[in-house]
């Protein structure tokens, strides 16, 4: 890849932009469906911890009364 001339530079540089710039977007698409995924993961998780806690708590406030 030899460049001769100013403009031939700039096409090469964009040439060479183009698949860079999608694959960036093809990567950022999959980090955010990975944290999404994640979001969720945590809020089930949370979620039945929580229920779990309540769960107990009313089990002991029943028992103890």
């Amino acid at each position: 890849m030899s460049v001769k001339e100013p403009q031939d530079w700039l096409a090469l540089q964009n040439s060479l932009a183009a698949p860079m710039a999608e694959k960036v977007q093809v990567y950022s698409r999959h980090a955010f469906d990975i944290v999404l995924a994640t979001q969720a993961e945590l809020a089930r998780i949370t979620q039945a911890q929580c229920e779990a806690a309540y769960q107990e708590t009313l089990c002991t406030s029943i028992t103890t009364v």
